[in-house]
């Protein structure tokens, strides 16, 4: 019979400013110095669907993150830092010319594990990509490289 492993998740509730990535960066890494606590059980952090922007609808192509690699190196800094794992809620992603609602997952080696992108984005966020509803997605799976 397979071991079991028990972990522990935190949900990260922070107040976020619409559009300013720096703003809402800041209020993460403060969030972390005042209430992280490490354990003996391996964690994982969930931040807010568009944490990094909130919902700037009206300002994607300006604010949209260059395959979430600003957010990446941030996530990636702070699961180093804390050692526990991270789920980016979700960022303002621009890849291949096209807008994407994308979850990000950090390992506490700070390597992006893997990420989702919604493909199929509500009709009022598809802005240069995407298309209407659903939860269709794209995912890659492994390391940092490339796509599968």
């Amino acid at each position: 019979m397979e071991e079991k492993k028990a972990f522990r998740v935190g949900w990260v509730q922070i107040p976020v400013v619409l559009g300013d990535r720096k703003k809402n960066m800041e209020t993460v890494e403060e969030w972390m110095k005042r209430y992280y606590t490490p354990g003996e059980l391996t964690t994982a952090l969930i931040l807010p669907e568009l944490w990094d922007t909130g919902y700037a609808l009206d300002s994607v192509e300006k604010l949209a993150d260059g395959e979430a690699a600003e957010t990446t190196e941030f996530l990636s800094g702070l699961a180093k830092r804390y050692g526990c794992w991270f789920t980016g809620g979700s960022v303002m992603a621009k890849s291949g010319g096209k807008y994407y609602n994308r979850a990000l997952i950090v390992n506490p080696q700070g390597e992006l594990v893997t990420f989702y992108d919604k493909v199929h984005l509500v009709p009022f966020i598809a802005v240069g990509g995407g298309g209407g509803g659903g939860a269709r997605g794209r995912a890659r799976r492994g390391g940092v490289g490339g796509r599968k």
